[in-house]
Order: C-alpha cells, then sequence, then structure tokens
C-alpha cells in the first residue's frame, strides 16, 4: 500500500495554530498518514501542542512517527531538524515484480557475403 505525506509550506510571519488544524483536515480527507508542516519562523508553543495531540503514526517497521511533524526552513537548511519517517525507497519492493526475461543470442547467419 503506498502511503502519501502532505506538506503544507507556509512562508509569512502570520502563521498560527489554525494551519496545524487545516493540515490535519487536509490529511484527513485525503488518507494522508502524515503530514510535514514547514514555516519561515520557529514554531510557537501552541504550535507544538495542537501537533503533538494529532498523535503517532506506527509503520511497518513497528517504530512509531509523529503524525504532524513541524519544522523550521532554518532547522532544514542547517540540517538540525529532518523530517523523521518509514523510508521504503531503499527496502525491497511493495509490490511484485515479473521475473527477467532472459533471450538466447542465437545464431547469426552470413548474407551475401557480408
Amino acid at each position: 500500500m503506498i502511503e502519501k505525506i502532505i506538506v503544507s509550506v507556509k512562508g509569512g510571519k502570520n502563521v498560527n495554530v489554525s494551519m496545524i488544524r487545516d493540515l490535519r483536515g487536509t490529511m484527513e480527507a485525503n488518507n494522508a498518514s502524515m503530514g510535514f508542516f514547514i514555516i519561515l519562523t520557529p514554531p510557537t508553543k501552541v504550535m507544538i501542542q495542537e501537533a503533538a495531540k494529532a498523535g503517532f503514526y506506527q509503520a511497518g517497521n513497528g517504530k512509531q512517527y509523529r503524525l504532524i511533524q513541524i519544522f523550521s526552513i532554518e532547522g532544514l537548511i542547517n540540517g538540525n531538524e529532518q523530517p523523521k519517517y518509514y523510508d521504503l525507497s531503499w527496502g525491497k519492493s511493495t509490490f511484485k515484480q515479473a521475473q527477467k526475461e532472459r533471450q538466447s543470442n542465437g545464431t547469426q547467419i552470413e548474407i551475401n557475403g557480408i
């Protein structure tokens, strides 16, 4: 099953807790497993509390990850913050793959002395 992560990016200084609620509503409407909220300024205490209320996502690797994670642009750029989620891109495929076809080289014939 393919999981969705909704990313919300806000660039102004007027970010508020209602934007976290909007992200959660968008996640629910789109059946997303997680949401990342990226902002220019550090989050307020109320925003952090609202994101924490959303709870956790239980991943296939047995770990839990916050449903809504908040990041500042500065934290992402300097490497102090990074999203935490179950990354399947380096693991086995989550779908069946067809067997590779093998073709024999066969024999080549000479045409008109070439």
